[in-house]
């Protein structure tokens, strides 16, 4: 997450391509429960969006200018079909109390979602019906999973706290190695078209893969800091960025329209966000 010098927490940024984009947050001052905003000019101005009462939002995506989804909380989901304007409630049915943190989906019906119960045990939630049911797998992992994505056959690649992505061809029933890089500490996942893939690293850093995470590219922001939030639609690219103390205050919002080689910081616009 990120703090502004107004108290107003930005959780994550999600653009679907150079003009449209969403971001949810929070005041810390005023309790956990979750603002949505829209922007439609590239982040010059933002419109704060409707959602359900009491919705404590962890992670939005959004597959098109229309289709999203956002992990809100125990046992709950949102989704919208045009655009954020109106959100709609989905209720998990589980006889456990789990948290929804994080949702990708990789069409309009084929989505994948993480979450923690009551005594910290993960679990996935498969659905190829655009998340109007669900199949819950519990995990057996002794290492906490960050984020994960469904891509195609049943394969899923989801990414953990120890720097590891791990690779699953049966639709979550088990996992194995993909990659183990200590060299970096993880923070966002993120894939889009199937095969092209980011992930959010330290020290300004983004690892990016072009066919479907067997092999990583190393990309650099230009910036030190934790890259926490990072979202890819064909050449268009974004990130949200904490950066170090010495660089300067935060939060960098990131774009980059040639698949990660230069990058602009937006951050100059996020004062429309807050005022």
């Amino acid at each position: 997450s990120i703090e502004t010098d107004d108290d107003f927490v930005i959780q994550q940024l999600f653009f679907v391509d150079s003009l449209s984009g969403w971001l949810f947050g929070f005041r810390s001052n005023s309790g956990p429960s979750s603002k949505v905003f829209k922007t439609t000019d590239g982040g010059l101005t933002w419109v704060q969006q409707s959602i359900p009462e009491n919705s404590e939002v962890y992670k939005i995506y959004f597959i098109d200018q229309n289709n999203g989804w956002a992990a809100a909380g125990i046992n709950k989901i949102l989704r919208t079909t045009n655009g954020g304007n109106n959100w709609s409630e989905r209720i998990i049915p589980s006889s456990d109390n789990y948290i929804i943190e994080d949702i990708s989906f990789s069409s309009p019906n084929d989505g994948v979602f993480i979450a923690v119960d009551d005594h910290s045990k993960m679990a996935l939630g498969i659905t190829t019906d655009g998340g109007d049911s669900w199949i819950m797998k519990k995990s057996r992992l002794e290492m906490l999973i960050l984020g994960t994505t469904k891509l195609f056959n049943d394969k899923i690649l989801s990414f953990t706290d120890r720097g590891a992505i791990l690779t699953s061809n049966n639709n979550g029933s088990s996992f194995s190695f993909e990659m183990d890089s200590p060299a970096y500490n993880f923070f966002d996942f993120s894939f889009s078209e199937f095969s092209k893939g980011l992930i959010g690293c330290d020290n300004g850093y983004i690892l990016k893969s072009t066919n479907e995470g067997q092999t990583w590219e190393e990309l650099s922001t230009g910036h030190q800091g934790n890259v926490t939030d990072v979202n890819i639609f064909g050449n268009y690219l974004s990130a949200n960025m904490v950066p170090n103390f010495n660089e300067g205050t935060g939060p960098y919002i990131l774009t980059s329209n040639d698949e990660g080689l230069n990058w602009e910081n937006k951050s100059r616009f996020i004062d429309n966000v807050i005022n």
